[in-house]
């Protein structure tokens, strides 16, 4: 890495090859590798989308979340989530089930050496994790050759629509991006 990419990375994972692996298995398990659009209003200049990479971990095991916290040097979140509503016999009345649900995010370049570290042991986000990775490094390029951050190149483009259809969860998601696609041509 270049003094220039080590200026951008602010966080870098000292783990074992078994936390590695264990770390991508959070990551299969419980977690995604996405590259977020995140929309900015420059007031005068105008609206804009950049195009971030983030890890999420999501789980409700306390003692695992702060452990991944530690070892990803990251904050935990928590939510509650509603699980169902359930019928107390006693009173006759419905009422709501919650959990608490923990949540780390790794974002931007600070991915790249997380994605690294986990790539000899991902599974079923390895295409997810490769996408994610050459995005980066074609952003370190890019910056590199002095673009201007929002401006992306085509085939930036092309990892972000690849890893937005590989993180749809049903077909008709995938028709819905069809059309947006179709409709922004």
């Amino acid at each position: 890495m270049n003094h220039q990419t080590k200026n951008k990375i602010t966080r870098t994972p000292q783990l074992s090859q078994t936390e590695w692996a264990y770390l991508a298995g959070l990551i299969d398990g419980e977690g995604s590798i996405s590259i977020a659009r995140v929309k900015k209003n420059r007031g005068k200049l105008g609206i804009y989308h950049l195009l971030h990479p983030v890890i999420t971990v999501s789980n409700t095991d306390t003692k695992m979340m702060d452990w991944l916290g530690q070892k990803i040097d990251t904050k935990i979140n928590s939510r509650q989530r509603n699980i169902g509503n359930k019928y107390n016999p006693h009173t006759g009345r419905l009422f709501r089930e919650v959990k608490i649900s923990y949540q780390t995010q790794v974002w931007g370049y600070n991915c790249l050496p997380i994605l690294e570290g986990i790539l000899p042991y991902v599974i079923t986000k390895k295409k997810h994790t490769e996408i994610v990775n050459q995005f980066i490094k074609s952003r370190l390029i890019q910056i590199k050759k002095g673009a201007i951050r929002a401006h992306y190149i085509p085939e930036e483009i092309a990892l972000w629509e690849q890893v937005r259809i590989l993180n749809l969860k049903s077909s008709w998601q995938l028709e819905r991006l069809k059309v947006q696609k179709e409709q922004s041509k």
